[in-house]
């Protein structure tokens, strides 16, 4: 343990070290330095059971005792790393109105609809909720634990990362892009997007191609209706482009000859 707070502080260009830990971050990344790999619900729900919490700073002594009197060995993550279990924790509990510990169906849809809002407003979706729905739900309460509602967002993830990919291979292929200019719009979009969101709005993509082409008033007219045309009718929930519809406005930047005059 002191080796893991002398390493950090000088990482961190501290000549004095400090023997607190910061965050619960911190604390599976010291248990894991101490060989034992639980999942970050694991060490959630041993600090809730041991009265310690995430908003301060845990003494070396403290983080002792708790590392003694915990199993750390067990506990499932779905791949999520401690702060996503952290926010998954937040919206289970605010999701949860009874306060009995569960989710229903219809909590579970709403949930959906606010960390999936694409996904979840299309036809094709509703069959495979129901089918996630009932294999998580094991005991066929109707209702879903923390572990289950975790399992299903890692399932609902997995599920709209393959209909994400089956979508821009065939979108790729019908815009006639080669896989090396799709490479490179991808990276575009990817840098323009600097808040992850996988979406750009109107004014980011207007202000990336500003960067390539003399942006007339026609032209700044033409984007606004090309983003109108292919974004506006398939996703008007939350009024950005994806990278499908990105690539459509591309192509359509190229048919009107910007390349060409650019």
């Amino acid at each position: 343990m002191e080796k893991f707070f002398e390493s950090r502080d000088a990482l961190g260009g501290r000549h004095t070290v400090n023997k607190q830990l910061h965050s619960g971050e911190e604390l599976v990344t010291l248990i894991h330095g101490l060989g034992y790999s639980p999942s970050p619900q694991a060490v959630l729900n041993a600090m809730a059971q041991t009265g310690l919490c995430l908003d301060y700073s845990l003494e070396a002594a403290t983080a002792q005792a708790f590392l003694r009197s915990v199993p750390l060995n067990i506990g499932v993550d779905e791949g999520y790393g401690f702060q996503e279990v952290v926010e998954l924790r937040k919206i289970f509990h605010n999701s949860d109105r009874n306060g009995n510990g569960t989710m229903s169906r219809s909590q579970l849809a709403r949930v959906v609809e606010q960390l999936f809002p694409r996904l979840a407003h299309t036809i094709e979706f509703r069959p495979v909720l129901t089918h996630l729905f009932e294999t998580a739900d094991q005991d066929h309460s109707g209702s879903l634990d923390f572990l289950g509602f975790v399992f299903m967002i890692r399932q609902i993830s997995d599920h709209e990362n393959e209909v994400q990919f089956e979508l821009q291979k065939q979108a790729i292929e019908d815009l006639g892009f080669s896989q090396a200019e799709a490479n490179q719009f991808r990276e575009l979009f990817m840098t323009t997007d600097e808040a992850g969101s996988h979406t750009l709005s109107l004014d980011q993509i207007r202000e990336m191609l500003s960067h390539s082409f003399q942006l007339s008033d026609v032209r700044v007219e033409q984007l606004r209706v090309f983003f109108g045309h292919v974004v506006r009718p398939y996703h008007p929930v939350d009024g950005g482009a994806g990278f499908i519809e990105f690539l459509h406005i591309m192509r359509k930047v190229a048919q009107t000859g910007w390349c060409a005059s650019a």
